[in-house]
């Protein structure tokens, strides 16, 4: 189940996160989207930094236990730091069903003036992706928990490199980060 380990410090209600803010708080993108089976009707709504701790809990819960086996207490500091760096900026948005958190986008948006700090090679010619033999050293110097370095590691390296192979004309540029969806609304 989704929240079968340890609850983050938020109310819970079953296996969901509670939203408890007040209605009108947030801006409102769609207040009536309809489920494709018809089952649900869903609030969506841009989150900000007020919502650090419930959307850091979701992507931390969401996200990493399902992929590898990582307990939330060994991300907990990198997924915040990731939610972080997209509330910030008013390009994500969260899926309410009442005041049950269903799904969340992270996104970040990014200037030319910011390639050169974000991209290793920007508007390198004939670029090329490189894999090293051995990461263990960006894993043990990582800022976070091993297991969650391994994570950070692999998502920087391949990050940092896109600018490679991105077009010189670029102007600007949106980035998905991450996109979780409640496991009782997949599908």
């Amino acid at each position: 189940m989704f929240l079968s380990v340890k609850k983050p410090n938020l109310p819970i209600s079953g296996d969901f996160m509670i939203d408890t803010r007040l209605k009108g708080e947030r801006v409102v993108i769609n207040p009536d989207w309809k489920s494709k089976n018809g089952k649900h009707l869903i609030r969506v709504e841009i989150i900000d930094e007020k919502d650090l701790d419930l959307i850091g809990n979701f992507y931390n819960y969401n996200n990493y236990l399902n992929l590898i086996n990582v307990k939330p207490e060994e991300t907990e500091k990198f997924a915040f730091d990731a939610v972080k760096k997209c509330l910030f900026q008013p390009l994500s948005f969260a899926a309410f069903d009442g005041e049950k958190l269903v799904g969340i986008q992270l996104n970040r948006f990014h200037i030319p003036s910011e390639f050169p700090q974000i991209f290793d090679g920007f508007n390198e010619n004939n670029p090329k992706f490189i894999i090293k033999e051995d990461y263990s050293n960006e894993i043990q110097n990582a800022p976070y928990t091993f297991e969650a370095n391994k994570i950070y590691v692999n998502l920087e390296e391949c990050f940092r490199q896109t600018g490679k192979f991105l077009p010189k004309e670029i102007k600007n540029l949106g980035v998905i980060k991450s996109i979780g969806i409640h496991p009782n609304y997949r599908g």
